[in-house]
Parts: C-alpha cells; structure tokens; sequence
C-alpha cells in the first residue's frame, strides 16, 4: 500500500513537473477547483469547447470530467474528450455528478464509461449505486444512503470489477477499490458537507496524481490530501467560527502539506477499522 511519504513525494513530483490537467468541471465550483489545482502545483485548464477539446486533451497529462452543470455543448465537449483521452492514453477520471437523480446523466455516464474506460470512476454512495442499476436515495447531487460500509465495498468492488477502473466511493468513510484491493480513507471533516464543491475538487485533484501515479495509488492520495486538508481548514474554523472562510482554508492546506502532515495526518487503511 502507497505510504504517506510516497504521497507526498507525488505531490513533489507534480510541483516540480508542474502538468497541464484538463478539468471539464462543474459550472458552480470551477474556479474553486483551479485554485485546487493551482495549489497542489499543476497548472489547470477549464476547457470545454467541442471544437478545441482534441487539441487541449492531446496537449495535457491528464483530463478530469464533472458532470455537474450539465447541458447539450458540455455533454458534447465530454464526450470529445473522453474519446481522445482514451484513443491517446491520457489517464482520465469521472466524477458521477448527479447520476442518481437524472437518468441523462445516468445514460451519459454509462456510455462515456463504456466506450472510453476512464482510469477513475468517482461518485457518492448513491451514485455508484445507481451506476451499479441498484436503486439508490439521491437528493439532487447528495446522497442520503446509510447503508452499511460491508454493502457499500460491496457494491464499489463490483464496479471496479465490471468497468476495468478503481472506484472511488466517497463518503464518511471514503473507499477506494479496483476489484481485488480496496482501501479505507477516514481523514476529512463533516464541515465539508457545508460548503459547494469538496467533491469536485476531490476529483480535480485526483486528475493531478493522475500525471504523476498509477490510477489506484492516485485516487488514495488525493482523497487522502483532500481529507487531510478539511481536516486543517475545521481546526481553523472551531477558532474563528467563520464557514465563510472555510473553502479558503482547504486550498491554504492543500498549498501548505509537508512530509510530517502526511505521516501525522494520514489516516487509511486495507481493512475497514
């Protein structure tokens, strides 16, 4: 299993590269997953043009697709994307957006995934769910699902399995799988719940270890590097009490993780504990 040092020497080595990722993102959060970026020392491309997403994908080291703020030209753009990604091996990741409550996103999701086999398949609970064909408690991009964790890696170990990918499950206890391995991350903070885009930043992140690590060891390190930096951000919060300031505080964490925050804070493990 990936130790804390290794992820932080990823995190070295994407700040030393400095890779281009190109990250179709949520309409909502798409500045704040470039500061993400930005901050973890990639550089972040926001493109979602169909006309320039062949030349964009072919030019970066790894491409990021929300599916949040959907409409026909992003759907189109995806889509674009997905293919020269695949058609040029530039690893890719998924994030399920709102595929538990729209069966256009459902519909979308299951093609792009089928012909294009991204690296990463993120989603909530209710979203692997529903990619799964199981019925699912969506509320709009939020899941509402308590289903016990033993069901859950169920469930995420079979989408691995099914669409050749590591499946990130993200939730109190994050899980991560590709079938035969799969790892609990339980750092992060319920204040993430409280402000819009944790999720999408997650998944831009993991578009960054993307250029530096294969698909499994970047999904832990960014869930992992995420967790660590809501983590820091609420103990700034209990302090100041000010939620406004919250968003701000992950990116200063996500800027500021040394070698010692990593073996200090990291919290994952092979078996659920």
């Amino acid at each position: 299993m990936i130790t804390p040092e290794k992820i932080y020497s990823l995190r070295q080595e994407i700040a030393l590269r400095r890779p281009l990722v190109n990250c179709i993102a949520n309409h909502v959060t798409a500045g704040y997953c470039a500061n993400a970026v930005l901050a973890v020392g990639a550089r972040p491309i926001m493109a979602e043009f169909e006309k320039e997403s062949v030349g964009i994908v072919s030019a970066a080291k790894a491409l990021s697709v929300n599916l949040g703020g959907i409409n026909d030209s992003k759907a189109a753009a995806i889509s674009v994307s997905a293919k020269t990604a695949h058609d040029l091996s530039v690893p890719w990741i998924i994030d399920l957006v709102g595929i538990g409550c729209s069966s256009f996103r459902l519909e979308l999701a299951n093609e792009l995934i089928q012909k294009y086999s991204p690296d990463v398949i993120k989603g909530n609970r209710s979203e692997i769910f529903a990619l799964c064909g199981i019925a699912s408690h969506a509320e709009g991009v939020d899941s509402s699902d308590g289903t016990d964790i033993s069901v859950c890696t169920k469930m995420a170990e079979k989408a691995a399995s099914a669409y050749s990918a590591v499946v990130m499950m993200t939730g109190e206890t994050d899980i991560i799988t590709d079938g035969n391995k799969t790892v609990y991350v339980k750092n992060g903070d319920s204040l993430m719940t409280y402000v819009t885009g944790t999720g999408c930043v997650l998944g831009a992140l993991t578009g960054c270890f993307l250029t530096a690590a294969n698909a499994f060891d970047s999904a832990v390190s960014a869930t992992v590097t995420m967790g660590i930096a809501g983590e820091q951000a609420a103990e700034i919060f209990r302090k100041d009490k000010s939620i406004s300031r919250f968003a701000g505080s992950i990116i200063d964490g996500l800027f500021s993780a040394d070698i010692d925050i990593y073996i200090n804070k990291a919290r994952y493990y092979e078996n659920e504990a």
